[in-house]
């Protein structure tokens, strides 16, 4: 059995094993803990298996932040994988030159922001602390809740290519210069990440 598996395995067994008046265990014992520190597993893969395993789907949120190697070029192409929540509010990509505090300074050089409420995927920059004009038109939204996606953004000359499970969605011109300044690869939402790349 791999160490994800295991992970699980130890963290269900613990969690519903009776106690002494026949009920199930809503923490985790001494033992379990002592057991989960024996697997060899990263510090991400153990706060996705803790979430899988004690919360429900509906109420997870992921957030990652990595680092893209000497910044952004022309020809690559960045993938994010992951799982729709079963209730998904939205979900946001971005490529920012600030990997830790986006939120309050930073140049963002697109923003996809999959809208489930609305039906919308919003792709929009910021420059300077200003956010530009949002780009909304869409010929169909490939999203589903409690569903698997592939995204892939693909680094053109004039623009960015998304697609989604192999299919074209949108593009979005771009509008910071130098591409090199964008180091950063941000997802955040209701999803579960099963890959980056």
């Amino acid at each position: 059995m791999d160490n994800q598996l295991r992970l699980i395995s130890y963290f269900t067994y613990f969690k519903e094993k009776p106690n002494a008046n026949g009920q199930s265990n809503n923490v985790l014992s001494t033992a379990a803990v002592i057991q989960l520190t024996n697997v060899v597993i990263s510090k991400n893969n153990i706060m996705n298996m803790l979430h899988v395993a004690l919360f429900p789907a509906t109420m997870f949120q992921e957030e990652y932040v990595g680092a893209i190697q000497g910044g952004l070029r022309p020809t690559m192409r960045l993938v994010v994988m992951g799982i729709v929540n079963k209730k998904p509010q939205s979900i946001v990509v971005s490529l920012s030159s600030d990997p830790v505090e986006e939120d309050f300074e930073g140049d963002v050089g697109l923003q996809v922001k999959v809208n489930f409420l609305a039906k919308a995927v919003q792709r929009n920059a910021r420059l300077a602390g200003n956010w530009g004009t949002s780009e909304n038109t869409l010929s169909y939204f490939p999203f589903a809740a409690g569903e698997p996606f592939k995204m892939e953004i693909v680094c053109e000359h004039q623009q960015f290519r998304i697609l989604v499970d192999g299919q074209p969605l949108c593009g979005f011109t771009h509008r910071l210069s130098p591409l090199a300044s964008l180091t950063a690869l941000r997802v955040f939402g209701d999803l579960r990440l099963t890959k980056v790349a």
